[in-house]
């Protein structure tokens, strides 16, 4: 939960906006707030890709596009703002139930609907827009209102910049639009919507991007021939020295002697300049390998937008994947002390003991890889070496999907409750809460809830995520709805990634916007990873009794956790007393 200082007026519901922005885009929010992969109109198109290659037989199983389905069937029953002109959505949901409930699974006329669905939709992003500002400007009329008519807003607020990602900007540019364009300046609320309105009509941008490449010296010759085309030329060197800023400028002049390539890019920011700048020269890469692997560029490169060459900047080419996970002695010393006892101990069964330092090693390649196809690759390999069993009836991926929706299911609630108390803090309204107390006992009380949403004129995202919590502490059954959306929600993402994986495997394809899918597995690894060292070092017990420790005593110990607290009505102190791994390891 960020917090935004605001130098003009600004009413409940707009200072919803902004948190609600800031919070979907910013890299470090926890994983549970942070934008999503789709939207209705962005799911349609990877729905309609996805049936287009079961058709072609470039993808062999049909469960993929039946996944896409009900996924879109859960997102249908939610939104109210496509446009059905062609067809009614009354007849398209019609055909989803043909295929949920039917043997037969034929997606031909979903196809062809939801193509049509797809061109009555071109003006999307706008309606959406239209419709954020309308429905801000009726709350604003009201003297007051319920902190539950913020859900249209709040689901339209991430459906708004899904679709503005969808269009090609990059998340790291909304984040700094948005933080900039509401956070300084004079005006009024409305003035600063206008300026992120313009984003709707903005046409792409050509950027000069440079590159330095490293090469062998005895390479040079062949080099500059290989790349003849590329070379940044001396007129254009001399135009940015004098043209951009003194960082640019700077960093030409200290590589003058190098080899310099330049290489137009059409994008809408900086950012997405980089990354299709980086699919360019990947590719010219991957044939210089075959003659020698010590070539390669580096990891600092110029960006020259065409309509101000004075915004020019100096980006990292590396993928940024969501996600922020402390570092330091203190959680280094932690972490070997108890993989140093993990190693040595003779009650953990040996195969455990390797898959985990497998999965461990998975995870540092992952890290290591340059490509984006690699790491998503690696964090996938280290995942299936953790669930994986030889002699086992299912499929390594239904027992993925089965576990890892059981043991991530059991400490959802606790992740959610350690951020809301982490965010109380760092609001600085921990200090006027009755029983405060590092234990979250204070959060099981319906009085702390009935505070925070008092706070509604100040913090409105704050008092909204509060009233959440209360509903669930007050109604348990409500817990039990939400779990059953998140497990199905796991059920739909890992099947996302193994289609992903086998495409990139089988295919040799090269995969474009997956990065906020390379975060959701990185994070499902390191989750993994942290909860069997805990389960290992803290609370070890030999569930199966084979006399062994091991990774499927941890499974069924979580399954028979999430059971018992779902036959004792799913109450919140439950979730709350619960452990979770990750809570020294996400900042």
């Amino acid at each position: 939960m960020r917090k935004p200082k605001f130098s003009y007026q600004i009413t409940v519901a707009e200072k919803f906006f902004v948190e609600k922005s800031a919070e979907l885009l910013h890299k470090e929010t926890i994983d549970s707030f942070r934008l999503r992969i789709h939207n209705p109109k962005s799911l349609m198109i990877e729905l309609i890709q996805v049936i287009q290659d079961i058709d072609l037989n470039k993808l062999k199983r049909k469960d993929y596009a039946k996944f896409l389905i009900e996924e879109f069937k859960r997102i249908l029953d939610e939104e109210n703002e496509l446009e059905f002109r062609s067809i009614s959505k009354k007849y398209l949901l019609s055909l989803i139930e043909v295929v949920i409930k039917g043997n037969k699974l034929d997606f031909k006329k979903i196809y062809y609907a939801t193509n049509l669905i797809l061109r009555d939709n071109q003006d999307y992003l706008q309606i959406i827009f239209e419709t954020i500002k309308l429905n801000i400007q009726e709350l604003n009329k009201k003297e007051s209102f319920k902190i539950k008519e913020l859900d249209q807003l709040n689901r339209l607020i991430s459906y708004f910049f899904v679709e503005l990602r969808t269009r090609g900007y990059s998340k790291e540019y909304l984040n700094n639009y948005v933080r900039t364009i509401f956070g300084s300046g004079g005006g009024t609320f409305d003035d600063r919507l206008s300026i992120l309105r313009n984003l709707i009509y903005k046409t792409n941008e050509e950027f000069s991007v440079i590159v330095k490449i490293d090469y062998p010296n005895h390479l040079h010759k062949s080099i500059s021939k290989y790349f003849k085309n590329e070379l940044l030329q001396k007129s254009d060197y001399q135009r940015f020295i004098t043209k951009t800023n003194q960082k640019v400028a700077d960093f030409l002049k200290s590589h003058k002697s190098s080899l310099l390539l330049s290489y137009k890019v059409e994008a809408l920011d900086y950012y997405s300049a980089t990354v299709k700048f980086r699919e360019k020269i990947a590719n010219k890469l991957d044939i210089l390998q075959f003659g020698n692997n010590k070539i390669s560029y580096g990891r600092d490169i110029v960006v020259i937008g065409g309509n101000d060459l004075k915004k020019s900047d100096i980006q990292n080419i590396d993928y940024q994947i969501d996600g922020y996970y402390n570092s330091g002695v203190e959680l280094l010393n932690t972490f070997s002390n108890k993989i140093e006892t993990i190693q040595n101990s003779n009650k953990i069964s040996p195969e455990s003991i390797n898959k985990l330092t497998s999965g461990a090693r998975y995870f540092r390649l992952g890290n290591e890889s340059n490509e984006i196809e690699s790491k998503l690759l690696n964090y996938w390999i280290g995942l299936e070496y953790l669930f994986s069993v030889y002699d086992a009836d299912e499929y390594t991926l239904q027992r993925i999907v089965t576990n890892f929706s059981n043991i991530h299911s059991i400490v959802y609630f606790k992740k959610l409750i350690e951020d809301f108390h982490q965010n109380l803090e760092y609001l600085g309204v921990h200090t006027n809460i009755l029983d405060y107390s590092q234990n979250l006992s204070y959060l099981l009380e319906e009085t702390t809830y009935t505070y925070l949403e008092s706070l509604l004129q100040t913090f409105p995202l704050l008092a909204y995520r509060a009233s959440y919590f209360k509903e669930r502490l007050l109604a348990p059954e409500k817990i039990k709805a939400t779990l059953k959306k998140h497990r199905q929600n796991i059920v739909w993402n890992l099947n996302r990634i193994y289609r992903l994986r086998n495409e990139i495997v089988h295919d040799a394809a090269h995969k474009k916007d997956i990065t906020t899918i390379t975060a959701h597995i990185k994070y499902y690894l390191i989750f993994t990873i942290t909860s069997l060292i805990h389960f290992f070092t803290e609370e070890p017990v030999d569930i199966n009794l084979d006399n062994k420790i091991s990774i499927e005593d941890f499974f069924m110990l979580q399954e028979l956790r999430l059971e018992n607290i779902d036959k004792n009505g799913n109450l919140l102190k439950d979730f709350v007393s619960i452990s979770n791994p990750l809570k020294n390891v996400l900042k």
